[in-house]
C-alpha cells in the first residue's frame, strides 16, 4: 500500500474507530439479550497449549514482519511484533482504562499489578521468537517450530513466574482500590463506552496484520478474509479456547455453550471480515496499476 492522502488517513482511523464499537456491540447486545458469560475450568494442560499456539502464530508474524521491510534490524523487527502483539491482546490502552474503571478508578495500581507482567511477558516471548525466526533460514520451518515449542514450555514454566513476581516491589507504593468501589456485573454505561472506543486498539492491530497478509501474497477478497480471520484466531487463542471451551465449559445446553463463547468469538470474525474490506479498498488502485497520491 502506497502513502495515503491525510483525508484517506482520518477515514480510515474513523473506520477503524465504528468498527471497534460495532465489534464490542456484538458481546454488549448479547449478553443484554440473555446470553451468559462463559463459565469453565480449562485442564491443567490448556494454558500451556494456548500458549504454545500463539507463540507459533507470532512466529509466523515475525517472519511476516521481516519480510514487510527489507532487512529490518533485530530492535525494528522486535518493536514491531512486540507492539503489535501488545496491541492486539489489548494491553496498552483498552484493557487497563476499562478494568481500571471497575476497580475503583486505580488504573496505575490495576496496571502495574495486572498488564505491567503481561507486557514484560510479551517483550521477552516476541524478542526470543524473534530470534529464532531471523535464524529460520539457516534451522529451516520445523526447526524453527520445535525451537519455538520448546521455548514456549520453558519460557511458561520458568520465565512467566518470575516476570509476574518482579512487580511486587512495587505495589506498596501504589494506592489499593477500595472494596467499597469495585463494580460488579451488570456494570454502568461508562464502562460499554470505554469498551467500546477503546477497541480501535486491537483493531489497528488486526489491520496491520491483515495488510501484512495483503503483502506476502493476495490471492482474492474471500481468501484474505479468511487468512486474516485464522491469523486473528491464533494470535488471540480465540479459536483454540473456542474449541476447548465446548468441551470442557460448565454450560450443560450444547447451544448455549457455543452462544456464550461465540459473543467473544465473532468481535474477531467481524473484525477479520471488516479490516480486509479496508485493505482490498485501499489498494484497489495499486492494483489496477494506479498509485495513490502521496500525502
Amino acid at each position: 500500500m502506497t502513502v495515503l492522502k491525510m483525508k484517506t488517513k482520518l477515514w480510515l482511523g474513523f473506520y477503524l474507530f465504528i468498527i471497534g464499537i460495532i465489534a464490542v456491540g456484538i458481546h454488549i447486545q448479547m449478553t443484554k439479550a440473555g446470553v451468559s458469560y462463559p463459565q469453565w475450568e480449562p485442564p491443567e494442560w490448556g494454558p500451556l497449549a494456548l500458549f504454545v499456539l500463539q507463540n507459533i502464530g507470532i512466529l509466523w508474524l515475525s517472519k511476516r514482519v521481516k519480510e514487510w521491510r527489507i532487512s529490518p534490524s533485530f530492535i525494528k523487527q522486535w518493536s514491531v511484533v512486540f507492539i503489535t502483539m501488545a496491541a492486539l491482546q489489548e494491553l496498552f490502552i483498552r484493557l487497563p482504562l476499562t478494568a481500571g474503571y471497575t476497580v475503583d478508578q486505580q488504573y496505575l495500581f490495576l496496571w502495574v499489578y495486572s498488564y505491567l507482567p503481561e507486557l514484560l511477558i510479551t517483550l521477552m516471548i516476541t524478542g526470543g521468537i524473534v530470534v529464532i525466526s531471523r535464524g529460520s533460514a539457516l534451522n529451516g520451518k520445523v526447526i524453527s517450530i520445535l525451537l519455538v515449542i520448546i521455548f514456549s514450555v520453558l519460557a511458561f514454566f520458568f520465565a512467566l513466574p518470575t516476570l509476574k513476581e518482579i512487580i511486587q516491589p512495587l505495589m506498596p507504593y501504589l494506592t489499593s482500590p477500595d472494596s467499597a468501589g469495585v463494580l460488579e456485573v451488570p456494570y454502568p454505561w461508562q464502562v460499554d463506552v470505554i469498551a467500546s472506543v477503546t477497541f480501535i486498539e486491537p483493531v489497528m492491530a488486526s489491520f496491520f496484520i491483515c495488510y501484512l497478509i495483503y503483502l506476502n501474497r493476495y490471492s482474492g477478497f474471500n481468501k484474505l478474509i479468511l487468512q486474516t480471520i485464522i491469523a486473528l484466531m491464533v494470535l488471540t487463542q480465540s479459536g483454540a479456547k473456542f474449541v476447548l471451551y465446548l468441551y470442557y465449559s460448565s454450560i450443560e445446553s450444547y447451544i448455549d455453550r457455543i452462544l456464550s463463547i461465540s459473543q467473544f468469538t465473532l468481535e474477531w470474525v467481524f473484525i477479520g471480515v471488516a479490516v480486509s474490506s479496508a485493505i482490498v479498498y485501499l489498494t484497489r488502485k495499486q492494483r489496477s496499476g494506479t498509485k495513490y497520491p502521496v500525502s
